[in-house]
């Protein structure tokens, strides 16, 4: 990701971001550097989440990580 560069970028400035993991319940939460966001789910496997482009406004790495409706996170993941 390149600052201030929308990545798979939408219609109102937001960039998508998917995670594919197993066990992934309706109701869960990416969130990018402890900022939960918009995020839809589908099959179990993945999940989709709209990225603010203020986030990826400043140079540096993300730490991506998956919050369940129970409170329970994910293992992290730096990007």
């Amino acid at each position: 990701v390149m600052v201030g560069t929308p990545f798979q970028p939408q219609p109102d400035g937001r960039s998508a971001l998917s995670v594919v993991g197993r066990n992934l319940v309706r109701g869960s939460k990416i969130k990018l550097n402890g900022m939960a966001l918009e995020t839809a789910s589908s099959d179990g496997t993945s999940l989709a989440a709209l990225v603010p482009p203020e986030l990826f406004a400043k140079e540096g790495s993300f730490i991506v990580t998956v919050e369940t409706p129970d409170g329970r996170s994910t293992n992290s993941l730096a990007w």
